[in-house]
């Protein structure tokens, strides 16, 4: 847009201090420091002002910049369609409100508009019982039958509010239908569709893996808007030199003994538990990917902002801290070790600022997908943050997850990718094959649903460190892990 390389640094610093302003008050904010607060958010109004002044400043010697970053510009019908990659592709588009639901469903040659049966205080409840039935893994040990109960009724209810609605208007078309594109609303954010039953379960318990998944049917992405999704498969980002960065965090009291650190930060720290399935997780990867891959003191806060530019891939196995109330404090807990400038939590407004150049990032954390609802914003969460930073593909978990299925799964789901799927089918395939492979309450959706896939679908090479061992070692990983017992794999959870 012509802008000079001085005014593109002023806008960047203005839009970190404002970040900072804001995240120091709520910090004051959070530990009771009325004063204190107040004199950040004078300094957050002032930083807010000095904003205004530079955008009405673009806006008058440089709109050709102005337009393609402040004015809000909305997309077509025709513009999506253009975007869906073919006939098999069909996205969906919630609408909620107090007095009316409405799904928009568009193929490459068709535009449906359907009213849902539901209104959303009606749909709350069943959603929130869904969910809970999804992540409650104290529940699902002590009381099975009610658990399968809760989760195959509500399962059931959505899928007939949500999407038999639309299916209905499509008639024959939507036999050509394979993957599905959701634009959730409000509370529809909180839940994987593809967990959702298409056929009623019957008057007889069946076992998990052999319920009528979505999943079954379709390979399901998300996205938060049509137009992030359109920057998304326009977004450029394909020039990282190098291939795979991962990380794997490590927790403990013994590593924050000489830390000097905040209050709040302090209290977090303290409050998480080890995480032993992450070094698996990641040394898996490393035994059939190539890249760099960092445990323990190396997987740093300071390390990964230094290396995070210069991949292609990032896989981040560690705790993920979801604040519901102030989402710029969400954050992604790496390993402590002394820093004095770096925390090692990195916080969503931290995220968003960085330059990154991945085609995908993969959030191998505790909720990394789900966090506050904000009409107009769709859900604040990390995900989104990395979107900002300009990542325009992300896989990221919607609850607390299981260290062992996640392990297997992630392996899966990158062995999909280096044999040419999309990221999509990529993910939907790990999550089949595991399915097959579980036993008893090991293939309730707990375990295999909470990752989802945001943004760009599309392809994305993965090159392989040796391509001779690596199926025979993920094939001997899901023998061990799963003839374990579904009893083992549901007490391995990930606590926050």
């Amino acid at each position: 847009g012509e802008l000079p390389d001085s005014l593109l640094t002023l806008e960047r610093t203005l839009q970190i201090e404002q970040d900072l302003a804001k995240k120091q008050m709520q910090d004051a904010e959070i530990q009771g420091k009325s004063e204190e607060a107040l004199g950040h958010r004078a300094k957050l109004l002032a930083k807010e002002e000095g904003m205004k002044q530079l955008v009405r400043k673009l806006e008058a010697n440089y709109p050709k910049y102005y337009n393609f970053k402040y004015q809000n510009s909305t997309i077509t019908t025709k513009e999506v369609q253009a975007l869906l990659p073919n006939k098999e592709t069909a996205l969906i588009s919630y609408y909620l409100w107090k007095g009316a639901a409405f799904a928009m469903l568009l193929t490459k040659e068709k535009v449906f508009l359907v009213r849902l049966p539901k209104y959303l205080h009606e749909m709350k409840p069943k959603v929130d019982s869904l969910r809970m039935s999804l992540s409650d893994y104290d529940g699902l040990k002590k009381n099975p039958e009610l658990a399968y109960r809760q989760f195959t009724t509500h399962a059931t209810e959505l899928y007939d509010l949500l999407l038999a609605p639309v299916f209905d208007s499509l008639g024959t078309v939507q036999k050509e239908l394979k993957h599905l594109i959701i634009v959730p609303d409000n509370i529809l954010g909180q839940i994987p569709f593809e967990i959702l039953l298409t056929d009623d379960v019957g008057p007889n318990q069946k076992p998990y893996a052999d319920l009528a998944y979505l999943l079954k049917k379709y390979k399901v992405s998300y996205t938060y808007s049509v137009s992030l999704l359109a920057e998304n498969y326009k977004n450029k980002s394909q020039t990282a030199p190098k291939e795979m960065l991962a990380f794997a965090a490590s927790y403990g009291t013994e590593l924050i003994k000489n830390t000097e650190r905040g209050t709040r930060q302090s209290q977090l720290r303290k409050v998480l538990q080890a995480l032993p399935a992450v070094k698996e997780e990641v040394a898996g990867l490393e035994k059939i990917f190539a890249g760099d891959f960092s445990y323990e003191e190396n997987a740093n806060e300071k390390n990964f902002v230094e290396k995070a530019s210069k991949y292609k891939i990032i896989h981040l196995a560690m705790h993920g801290l979801l604040n519901e109330k102030f989402p710029l404090l969400s954050s992604l807990a790496f390993t402590e070790n002394g820093d004095s400038l770096a925390d090692n939590f990195l916080e969503a407004h931290e995220i968003s600022h960085l330059n990154l150049n991945a085609q995908l990032v993969v959030l191998s954390a505790c909720e990394t997908g789900y966090g506050k609802f904000q009409q107009g914003e769709g859900v604040m969460s990390l995900a989104r943050s990395f979107m900002y930073a300009g990542v325009p593909s992300l896989v990221v978990s919607m609850w607390q997850v299981n260290d062992a299925s996640t392990s297997l799964i992630m392996q899966d789901f990158y062995q999909n990718l280096a044999k040419g799927m999309d990221k999509a089918e990529a993910l939907q395939q790990a999550k089949l094959n595991y399915i097959a492979k579980a036993e008893g309450m090991a293939a309730h959706p707990a375990f295999w649903a909470p990752f989802i896939q945001l943004g760009d679908s599309r392809p994305i090479s993965v090159a392989l460190r040796s391509s001779g061992m690596s199926l025979w070692w993920l094939g001997l990983g899901l023998a061990v892990v799963v003839g374990a017992g579904a009893t083992a794999m549901a007490m391995r959870k990930r606590n926050k």
